[in-house]
């Protein structure tokens, strides 16, 4: 559809745009998890055993260097290119806001103070064992 109204430089500067996006929130994210201590992270033995298993000794140099480059890359890209991707992405915030407030499993949720939630739990374990 974009494709249509748009101009094929001014499609291809957005894709971009979001490529690099989606490939720096991969690199930081990639980062954080290399700091966060693994008891905090919790991970399948399978997927735990091939970490281990893989040297991981470049890792933090190589990500950081990541970041750099798709930020040096990010500034070369027009400023027309920044609105309209933030123009986009700010259609797609309300939308996943609206429809999230009238389509969300919590909505009929019933929020219980904290003070109560010891109270609550012991009744129903009290109904459960009777």
């Amino acid at each position: 559809m974009l494709a249509f109204s748009m101009d094929v430089e001014q499609l291809a500067g957005m894709v971009s745009v979001g490529t690099l996006l989606a490939f720096t929130m991969v690199a930081v994210s990639v980062l954080i998890l290399r700091y966060v201590p693994p008891d905090e992270v919790p991970l399948p033995s399978s997927l735990q055993a091939a970490i281990d298993s893989v040297s991981l000794r470049y890792s933090n140099t190589v990500r950081s260097e990541d970041v750099d480059v798709d930020v040096e890359v990010s500034k070369s890209l027009g400023v027309d290119t920044w609105m309209r991707v933030l123009v986009w992405l700010v259609i797609g915030v309300v939308v996943y806001v609206i429809y999230g407030r009238n389509h969300s499993a919590l909505q009929h949720a019933v929020y219980v103070p904290a003070t109560h939630v010891d109270e609550i739990y012991k009744s129903s374990a009290e109904s459960l064992s009777s």
